[in-house]
């Protein structure tokens, strides 16, 4: 049997070169969102490479929606990669600055830093947690955007791409980047008062989440009991019917998921 040690170690030895390299103000801001960017931009070109050259075509063959509505256009792609820079500079680095800025060890809630590793127990409670913040927050957030007048205003942007892809996961008005995205990932962290590096664990596989969710292809390794991407693939295709919420927990307790199950039995008879 492997010893837990032979894995835990090279992470803290890394850790602590980390935390040493950084102060804590930084650790909090810049570390979690440079992680989150590099994340989302390797997910994303790697699917845009697959959405352009059909190739792979073993791979291309997994694509969610049909080729002429999955079909990509450059002038789509521009706009896409002008809107997420503005995102990406003027949003999402103002709002990690601002988590350093108001980084206090001694407050009730926020992030924590410390050279010592959180326990792998607290790690995992607190990835619960933040599911728990993100499923409830992004559901009645994103449920609020399908609202007429908020519809056509600031969420039609997001809907642009009836067929998602990995990129554009964060492609949307200003507004929903806040209320969407930021504010649901960055809740359950702060009231937690997290470990700062199961904050940038989260920031990880949050974001690369989000973009395998929006990629638009549901590959072999897809774990069989998630039903992402297809649930929110759905949602781009019909994006009046429902499927807010990212588990689904939020759409079966309030039965917005209705059309999204009556499609699955259409399609089983």
């Amino acid at each position: 049997m492997m010893d837990i040690n032979t894995v835990v170690e090279p992470i803290r030895t890394t850790w602590e070169a980390v935390y040493e390299l950084f102060t804590p103000e930084q650790l909090v801001s810049v570390v979690p969102l440079g992680m989150l960017l590099v994340t989302y931009w390797i997910v994303g070109l790697l699917h845009l490479a697959l959405d352009y050259s059909k190739c792979p075509s073993f791979l291309y063959k997994y694509k969610i929606q049909k080729a002429d509505r999955a079909a990509l256009k450059l002038d789509q792609v521009w706009m896409l990669f002008k809107n997420v820079a503005f995102s990406q500079c003027f949003i999402f680095l103002p709002m990690a600055l601002m988590m350093g800025y108001f980084y206090d060890e001694h407050s009730t809630y926020g992030i924590r830093v410390s050279k010592d590793l959180p326990e792998l127990g607290e790690v995992l409670m607190h990835l619960v947690v933040f599911l728990f913040f993100e499923e409830v927050l992004f559901f009645y957030a994103h449920w609020a955007l399908h609202q007429p007048v908020l519809y056509s205003k600031i969420h039609k942007i997001h809907h642009q791409f009836t067929a998602p892809i990995a990129l554009a996961a964060i492609y949307a008005h200003p507004i929903e980047v806040i209320l969407g995205n930021i504010i649901p990932m960055i809740t359950g962290p702060i009231v937690c008062k997290t470990h700062v590096l199961t904050y940038i664990l989260w920031s990880v596989v949050g974001i690369a989440g989000t973009s395998v969710h929006h990629c638009g292809y549901r590959f072999p390794w897809t774990v069989p009991f998630d039903h992402q991407p297809d649930f929110h693939d759905y949602h781009h295709e019909y994006f009046n019917r429902g499927n807010y919420g990212l588990l689904g927990i939020m759409d079966s307790i309030h039965g917005t998921d209705q059309p999204w199950r009556d499609s699955l039995k259409s399609k089983k008879h």
